[in-house]
This record gives structure tokens, sequence and C-alpha cells, in this order.
């Protein structure tokens, strides 16, 4: 019983901190199941100090919510990098083409 106390205090540690720092477009509601999937109440202090890695975790289990993190946290970087007169609304077609492993790349590897 005392494991299960230890995670769902873990699990709130790790909400409250994450919450404020999700993209605009992520709820915790959005992420909450796959959270639990992706690491137990033993790893969510690591996680705690890494939010970045728990949103890439995401991105690479793929699926709508692994697309959605990704272009959330694309958006900002990709934007500052577009040719003067271009916008995200023109390239945000092409990049939800892209695989989990590449949107990944693309996160870890901007350049």
């Amino acid at each position: 019983k005392g494991g299960g106390l230890a995670a769902k205090l873990s699990k709130g540690l790790l909400r409250a901190h994450l919450e404020d720092q999700l993209p605009d477009v992520i709820s915790w509601d959005d992420i909450e199941s796959e959270v639990d999937k992706l690491f137990d109440g033993q790893d969510s202090k690591r996680r705690l100090l890494a939010p970045n890695q728990l949103m890439l975790g995401l991105v690479r289990r793929g699926g709508e919510l692994g697309k959605k993190v990704a272009l959330a946290m694309l958006q900002g970087s990709l934007e500052e990098r577009l040719p003067r007169g271009m916008s995200w609304a023109d390239i945000e077609a092409e990049v939800e083409q892209l695989d989990a492993e590449d949107l990944a790349k693309c996160i870890t590897s901007p350049e």
C-alpha cells in the first residue's frame, strides 16, 4: 500500500511541475494516461527534472497525442527559422505528414 501512496504523491508532484510547462494546446488530461505508461513512481523524480524528455517520450510513442505534442514543441522553433514572408500555416501540413521518428529527430536536432 505504501508504494501506491508514494506513486500517487509522485504523480501529483509531477503534475504540479509539468502543467505550467505544457504547450498551450496540451492539457494534463491529454497526457495523463500516457504518462502512466511511460514510467512508474520510481522514475518520476528524474522526469520532474527533465520535462522535455517526458514530452519527447510521448512524441516517440506516436499516435494523435504524440503528433499533437510534437507539433506544439516544434512550432516555436520552426517559426523562428522560416524565411521572411512564410508562416507556420505554410508548413504545418507538411510537418504533420512526418512520422513519430522524424518528428522526434526534428525536436532533438532542429538544424
